[in-house]
């Protein structure tokens, strides 16, 4: 958009979000920069800052739950050239010698027994959605080869209630708008504070029928992060 906003030489920018930083790759690694210190510059100054607890006192944001599995061995994982991600040779790896998905299959069933009314499932691979879509009843899958007529089929059930657990492969953390969301699971491990905030930002619109949302990390996102 820095193209958009050269046109307009003589507007006044305010930007607006959750997340005001990047992640920036150099010769060195990766590190997260604040937008004030990204290249290009567009947003040079910080003029307001609402914070989280703020808007939770003021029923603004859904106080969360946290349910953080100690055990994942991410220093295992092997990251990428760019030192963006993890490989995914690495990941499959250590997921099939820890058993993973027996591990993702357990947490589903811990939270539908406690009541959740709606589990979303962040995978990094499709397989393990699809296992889990057909271990649990109950349950989809949604990922980018899901035709977008089955995909709004699959989100609508989800909302009715009709589907409790629905397992996604980067296709549900950003934009997806569901205030009834009581449940997220971390199942994919990442280097990404925004992808971490991304997650669990699914749950964290309030709603009369839920009085708190759990976040469940299975992939030690929590400790590498800290808690939203």
């Amino acid at each position: 958009y820095a193209d958009f906003l050269e046109a307009l030489p003589d507007a006044r920018i305010l930007g607006l979000t959750a997340t005001p930083f990047r992640l920036a790759s150099n010769s060195l690694g990766s590190e997260l920069r604040f937008l004030t210190r990204t290249r290009p510059r567009i947003f040079r100054d910080v003029v307001h800052v609402t914070q989280i607890q703020d808007l939770t006192r003021d029923g603004y944001w859904c106080p969360l739950m946290y349910h953080a599995t100690p055990t994942f061995p991410r220093e295992r994982l092997t990251l990428n050239s760019t030192g963006a991600d993890y490989t995914d040779r690495s990941v499959q790896q250590v997921f099939t010698e820890i058993g993973f998905v027996g591990r993702i299959l357990d947490a589903v069933q811990a939270q539908l027994d406690a009541g959740r009314r709606h589990v979303l499932v962040f995978t990094r691979f499709i397989d393990e959605a699809r296992r889990i879509a057909q271990a649990i009843p109950g349950a989809a899958v949604v990922t980018a080869e899901t035709p977008s007529g089955i995909r709004e089929n699959v989100i609508r059930d989800f909302r009715s209630g009709r589907l409790r657990v629905v397992a996604n492969v980067a296709v549900l953390s950003l934009g997806f708008d569901f205030p009834e969301l009581d449940c997220v699971i971390q199942a994919r491990p990442s280097i990404s504070l925004a992808v971490h905030y991304q997650q669990i930002g699914r749950a964290v619109r309030p709603h009369p029928l839920k009085a708190s949302a759990h976040v469940v990390d299975l992939v030690g996102l929590v400790a590498q992060f800290g808690k939203v």
